[in-house]
């Protein structure tokens, strides 16, 4: 029903089995609610209890989002967070299992200033904390994963915020639990990374792989907040294919565009689509990459 599912796929008997889906039929087989979480965007890890982690972008009870566990043994799908925005909301990215043991992670928006989040979570004791609340100023909105580095820090990107809103690269102190911002992107030194955590630690031998060079330059939301009508505007340094979905926090799609091709600045205008007051989010499909932003309406 479009909200994703957990499955496996067994090599040698070329066996691909559906272990979850997130939707919940109702008994008229063709209602779904996603109570249990939906639309997951990043991968699942195994953590040292056994148990396969990850997280939900939207869904759960507050449609924020959830973490959760499955193990494979038992089949046993469990929520183990439910964000609702104040603990952070719409993760758009992996967990990490740390030294420490915790997994880390960090969320789209949400938090003090509905900017994201990083924070822990604790298997041995089911403790969520929230560790850092980003602000614009320090970054925004992050996309993707931590990575946890010879020194023991947590070392991640935003897709916004900074000096110039074009995303900022940070480290995090588990121990200290001090935040750092090392470098503003200015688009002379790179813009806007979205998802995978982007770092080679070269000298503990890890080898998280670097995404490739996107072609895309700019995209942005015009205006955002914004009455229901609102411009996005496209700068590629090459001819791509774009196509957009149009989507409320819940999942539920409410516009789907045809596919365009374009190339330098293209600017594509949402004039004639009357939405509510209320947060959305504005699926971005270009070439072989995807983008998710959120947009605000307020009448």
């Amino acid at each position: 029903m479009g909200t994703g599912v957990i499955f496996s796929f067994d090599p040698p008997s070329s066996t691909f089995t559906v272990l979850k889906d997130f939707a919940n039929f109702t008994d008229a087989g063709y209602e779904f609610t996603t109570i249990n979480g939906g639309n997951p965007y990043g991968s699942l890890i195994q953590a040292s209890d056994g148990k396969l982690y990850g997280m939900a972008s939207l869904g759960g009870i507050n449609s924020r989002g959830v973490i959760f566990s499955y193990e494979p043994s038992s089949s046993n799908y469990t929520k183990v967070v439910e964000f609702d925005s104040t603990n952070g909301s719409n993760p758009y990215g992996s967990l990490i299992q740390a030294l420490d043991g915790k997994l880390y992670g960090m969320t789209y928006g949400g938090g003090n200033k509905d900017a994201g989040v990083i924070f822990s979570y604790d298997p041995s004791s089911s403790a969520y904390t929230k560790l850092y609340d980003f602000d614009f100023t320090n970054g925004s909105h992050p996309y993707g994963n931590l990575v946890q580095a010879s020194d023991k820090k947590l070392y991640g990107m935003t897709s916004d915020g900074g000096s110039i809103d074009y995303g900022v690269i940070f480290s995090f102190d588990p121990v200290t639990l001090t935040y750092t911002k090392l470098q503003d992107y200015d688009y002379s030194n790179g813009a806007m990374p979205y998802f995978g955590s982007g770092f080679v630690d070269l000298s503990a031998g890890i080898t998280t792989p670097v995404p490739t060079i996107s072609s895309l330059q700019e995209l942005k939301i015009i205006p955002n907040p914004n009455n229901g009508q609102f411009s996005v505007r496209i700068k590629l340094n090459t001819i791509k294919e774009v196509a957009f979905t149009l989507s409320n926090l819940t999942g539920q799609t409410i516009y789907q565009s045809p596919r365009y091709y374009f190339s330098g600045i293209q600017t594509k205008q949402f004039n004639e689509i009357r939405l509510a007051s209320g947060l959305y989010l504005l699926h971005t499909k270009i070439g072989s990459e995807y983008f998710v932003q959120k947009i605000v309406v307020s009448r």
